[in-house]
């Protein structure tokens, strides 16, 4: 893995599909997904993510911040041609093991011991588990071209890493329940007014808005710090939660027919134009 040094505070790292960014003096990582073949958590994307997740909450970072330097995407999910795949040969060890990886990422037992804080900042559109990759991070800030939605539905599964989970702690359980059944796309002002992300800002105004955030906090840490362990205490989130909803996830796609797979390949075609 090469680091090219650009000053004395900041390196960057090169992986395959993920851009990585260490400010070593504000303790700041920021983790760009920058995917090769096509912009869906593939198995390399997510091991890469789980990597220099866990060397930054080793290092003692304080604030990661994730987004995508793909036009017009952030994430659009999970790799549909891998669980087509996956699905005909009946290889549920498999597909389990994708599940397990994914909640690995999106919720790594460190964090329950960390002070550390994820910010998303979503410039375009976040689908699937791109969604629910936003959902599990602290904050969300989200550009004004920003598309949410979970296209599950569609051929008759479910989004099973942690949609129901964290929407059910920002909103309430029936429009979580509205907006995973739904199938349909929401604006970012549509996500803003149910009070599903945090921030609303112009488009290329993301990241400044995530640097701002980080200030602030930093400024006013003991009263930020204290209000995330209140919710955590209220609401709390624990990983044996969303390991029995992705079991419960993984039944139900080995369950799915001749049909509801050509559905999803049919979807699984808009991953892959982005090429």
């Amino acid at each position: 893995m090469q680091s090219i040094e650009l000053t004395k505070s900041i390196g960057v790292q090169h992986r395959s599909d993920l851009k990585v960014k260490y400010d070593m003096d504000m303790k700041v990582a920021s983790f760009i997904m920058s995917p090769r073949s096509r912009p869906s958590f593939t198995t390399n994307l997510l091991n890469e993510l789980k990597k220099a997740q866990q060397f930054a909450l080793s290092e003692n970072y304080k604030y990661i911040i994730l987004s995508s330097d793909v036009e017009g995407v952030f994430n659009l999910g999970g790799d549909l041609e891998l669980f087509i795949k996956l699905i005909q040969n009946k290889d549920r060890e498999s597909l389990e093991e994708y599940m397990k990886l994914c909640l690995a990422v999106l919720h790594p037992d460190q964090l329950l011991n960390s002070d550390l804080h994820r910010i998303a900042v979503v410039q375009g559109a976040a689908l699937g588990g791109g969604f629910e990759s936003a959902l599990s991070c602290d904050v969300i800030v989200a550009e004004e071209r920003a598309l949410f939605g979970f296209p599950e539905v569609l051929f008759n599964l479910f989004p099973g890493m942690g949609a129901y989970s964290y929407l059910v702690r920002r909103t309430t359980p029936s429009f979580a329940k509205k907006l995973l059944t739904s199938g349909l796309r929401y604006s970012a002002q549509e996500m803003l007014d149910m009070g599903v992300i945090d921030m609303l800002v112009p488009d290329g105004k993301g990241y400044k808005a995530a640097e701002n955030y980080i200030h602030q906090h930093q400024k006013l840490k003991n009263s930020y710090d204290a209000i995330n362990t209140l919710q955590n205490i209220v609401f709390p989130l624990e990983y044996r939660e969303l390991l029995q909803i992705g079991y419960r996830w993984v039944d139900a796609a080995m369950k799915l027919n001749d049909r509801d797979l050509r559905l999803m390949e049919k979807l699984g075609k808009n991953q892959t134009k982005y090429n």
